[in-house]
């Protein structure tokens, strides 16, 4: 069983085409794992903002009205959530901005984001809260149905 010198040829050959192949490859993926990697950090620097349902900023296209209430349901929520919190929630605020319509309710996301949320947003700001001094059984859910709704828009934790 010997090894001919064109059988040594030809089994040259094939390994030449193998690690072409093998060496393309590696190019398309390490090219595809660049690519990705920089859309990804260019979707990390515009965050998870979500946009108001047929618009594109919080301040334009909203009444005056809708744009007030936005505000309000954000400095509430930021004002209850500040800082070191063992104390009860204010479950009212919760619920109250969970009832609003789908354009102040991302509108409101968008203002906290913008003025409060150093770097958080409002979901990942709801999803740090404890709830457990609040003696309002459904506290918990109230907080996951606004994490919810919200992950709807875009604003994930």
């Amino acid at each position: 069983m010997a090894l001919s010198a064109a059988g040594l040829g030809s089994m040259g050959k094939t390994i030449k085409i193998i690690l072409i192949v093998v060496i393309i490859f590696i190019v398309m993926g390490a090219i595809a794992f660049f690519v990705g990697k920089y859309l990804g950090k260019k979707d990390e620097e515009q965050g998870d903002k979500g946009k108001i349902p047929a618009e594109t900023d919080w301040g334009r296209e909203l009444t005056q009205s809708e744009s007030e209430a936005a505000q309000t349901h954000a400095k509430k929520l930021y004002e209850d959530m500040k800082g070191l919190n063992f104390w009860q929630r204010d479950m009212k605020i919760y619920s109250d901005y969970l009832a609003s319509s789908d354009r102040v309710f991302v509108a409101a996301a968008n203002y906290f984001d913008d003025n409060y949320g150093d770097g958080d947003n409002l979901a990942q700001w709801i999803d740090d809260e404890s709830y457990t001094a609040t003696n309002f059984k459904d506290a918990q859910k109230i907080a996951d149905s606004i994490i919810e709704r919200l992950a709807k828009f875009g604003i994930i934790v």
